[in-house]
């Protein structure tokens, strides 16, 4: 087959690195212009990303990696203001030691004896002090496999280091803007470039980000999600004459309008204010930055989005990954991670040496399920984040009183009520949020009360004893580690 790969970012390297390195038989060629500049938004990632590029079998060195795309580790999101009731929280990696089971008992008894809920998770605990999932020994870094981590990074770099992995496969690369997209009963035929080349394909991935290079010239749907993600512009932005000290982890700050993000690189730090234009505008929202850090801003970008997915990712022979087909705000690192979650389920359940297998009729309808069911989840777990009753701005108070929740972030909440969650009240398949991932937020955001858990716990028999007794043991082993653990400065020093 004769693959074209659209699409110069993050998502589109790694997709044709995957792709080629899984079936190097096929002919690749990624077109992708350089007078187009990244996003440069979301520079965050998941542990899902990180274990699909660390698998034996695409011969990625990690350190290299971290090294060459000024990486730091991210192990969790901390939340601050997003409530009046927390003033902050943090989103772990790998949520609680308990968070696995039927009920995440650890989390619950740390709400009940007011004890620290960081502390129940590997990541929460390494990050309230300033360590990372690395050791250090002869000034060598190891990386420690008790609690996981995901990585902070900078999106160009990214982009560059599976680039050359991709050359490296045998992909021709092709620097050009797309004039025209010619397509023929909904299939596409030919792409046409500016500087006059006619490139032909059997398959085409779309991977153009926001503007869908390939798929709005289909006859495609697109459903979308606004009424429960209201916020719908972006301003990137640098701190004047900062000093800013480095987290392995990422700060959501809850603003007038919206939230900040704050990414933490080796070298640089990303900012973006994500909010909603129906409540302030650009000039607002800067003015509102520069009294938030108390120093002056300099915008490097500034556009607005929808929150939409299409229908069916793939649609004919053209298949749509990252923003072309997903696009939300940058929460938690959702978009990225579908996208490498789509591009692996691709490659595991449709992909084939024959263009008509992999575009099967049964095969294609079974993935579109999977990959708008997966989309849709992580709508509902960031609507979920939306939740802590805010409302000290007009932009909160609509959002608590008057914005909708997904049916299924209505039924979560209703259950947290009851009789506490559970692992059974989340569908669990490959890539989607589930307790491990909701509980942390459902907890920072005061949904769970200490007397639904107190007749929860008596109902299942779970004494003080137990509870008590299975946490310090995880203390005691977590603490071993923190003693050789490296800290994000020395990590920064030897890596950088």
């Amino acid at each position: 087959m004769k693959i074209i790969i659209v699409g110069g970012g993050t998502a589109g390297w790694i997709t044709t690195f995957m792709l080629s390195k899984i079936r190097p038989n096929h002919e690749y060629i990624n077109i992708s212009s350089s007078k187009i500049p990244t996003v440069g938004v979301g520079e965050g990632v998941t542990g899902v990303v990180r274990r699909i590029l660390t698998e034996p079998f695409f011969e990625i060195n990690e350190f290299d990696f971290i090294k060459k795309a000024s990486v730091i580790p991210k192990l969790g999101i901390k939340f601050n203001n997003w409530s009046d009731k927390n003033k902050s929280f943090f989103s772990p990696i790998e949520g609680t030691y308990t968070s696995g089971r039927f009920l995440d008992t650890s989390l619950f008894y740390s709400i009940l004896k007011d004890l620290d809920i960081d502390d129940a998770s590997v990541t929460g605990y390494l990050s309230k002090r300033n360590r990372t999932s690395f050791s250090i020994s002869d000034k060598k870094i190891e990386f420690y496999d008790y609690g996981l981590h995901a990585y902070h990074l900078d999106n160009y770099k990214t982009g560059e280091y599976f680039k050359n992995l991709s050359l490296q496969n045998g992909v021709k690369c092709i620097d050009s803007l797309i004039v025209d997209v010619i397509t023929s009963d909904n299939n596409i035929n030919q792409i046409i470039l500016d500087n006059g080349m006619i490139v032909s394909g059997d398959l085409f991935f779309d991977c153009s980000g926001y503007s869908r290079v390939l798929t709005k010239k289909m006859n495609v749907q697109i459903k979308d999600y606004s009424e429960y993600l209201p916020l719908n512009e972006v301003i990137v932005f640098d701190v004047i004459n900062e000093d800013t000290k480095k987290h392995a982890y990422t700060n959501a700050n809850a603003m007038n309008a919206g939230w900040v993000f704050e990414i933490f690189k080796q070298h640089s730090t990303q900012r973006g204010y994500v909010f909603s234009n129906n409540f302030i505008n650009k000039q607002e929202g800067t003015k509102e930055l520069e009294t938030y850090f108390d120093s002056e801003i300099d915008v490097k970008n500034n556009f607005k989005f929808k929150s939409t997915r299409l229908e069916k990712s793939i649609n004919q022979n053209c298949v749509s990954i990252g923003l072309a087909n997903f696009s939300v705000e940058p929460m938690q690192a959702t978009q990225i991670h579908c996208a490498v979650c789509q591009i692996n389920d691709f490659i595991r359940n449709c992909f084939s040496d024959d263009i008509e297998k992999t575009l099967d009729k049964t095969v294609v309808d079974n993935y579109n399920k999977r990959t708008a069911k997966l989309c849709d989840n992580m709508v509902d777990f960031i609507s979920l984040h939306y939740t802590g009753g805010k409302t000290n701005t007009d932009f909160w108070k609509y959002v608590t009183n008057e914005k909708p929740v997904t049916e299924i972030v209505s039924e979560i909440l209703q259950l947290s009520k009851t009789r506490l969650t559970r692992w059974d009240d989340f569908e669990t398949y490959y890539g989607s949020t589930n307790q491990i991932l909701w509980n942390p937020i459902l907890a920072g955001l005061g949904h769970f009360k200490k007397d639904v858990i107190e007749s929860t716990f008596k109902t299942w028999n779970l004494t003080e004893d137990i509870l008590k007794d299975e946490l310090k043991t995880h203390l005691e082993k977590i603490d071993k580690f923190y003693q050789v653990s490296s800290s994000i400065e020395k990590f920064i020093d030897l890596v950088g």
